[in-house]
């Protein structure tokens, strides 16, 4: 077996992106705040009923096998927040790149990060800061604002 390219990548408009991530992050750290301990069921649904909370149905925060307990979902939403925090579109990270373009008559920024593994998580800013926009469902909602 070989590497892999491991990697994400986003396609976003040229100007606009920072003011939007912050109001998501606003959003979803007040969404957050409301969660109650109490209410989290103790079963796989509890992953449904966080991310229902949070109001991030596109969200990437993968739980098949149920392992990973309400708590540690929370503080990884947390490390995610404020991983975005301060993102743009002019955001760099050495272990990433990123093209400015035109795209049906919209000026657009593709950024990409990423690196050859052999099964591990690369562990460059560029790739977490990626990550964490996709796992939060903003940089689905970012893609959206193309269209």
């Amino acid at each position: 077996m070989g590497a892999d390219l491991v990697s994400y990548s986003i396609v976003m408009p040229e100007k606009g992106v920072g003011k939007f991530v912050t109001k998501e992050i606003s959003r979803i750290a007040k969404a957050l705040g409301k969660i109650d301990d109490n209410g989290i069921p103790s079963d796989c649904d509890k992953w449904d009923y966080i991310i229902k909370k949070l109001d991030i149905p596109n969200g990437d925060y993968d739980n098949d096998l149920c392992e990973m307990d309400a708590d540690m979902l929370l503080e990884a939403i947390r490390k995610d927040l404020e991983l975005v925090e301060g993102f743009d579109e002019k955001f760099g990270a050495r272990d990433m790149s990123w093209q400015n373009s035109t795209i049906g008559g919209k000026k657009v920024v593709f950024m990409f990060a990423g690196e050859m593994s052999w099964g591990d998580s690369p562990e460059g800013l560029g790739y977490e800061t990626l990550r964490a926009l996709w796992r939060l469902g903003i940089a689905r909602k970012i893609e959206d604002r193309l269209r």
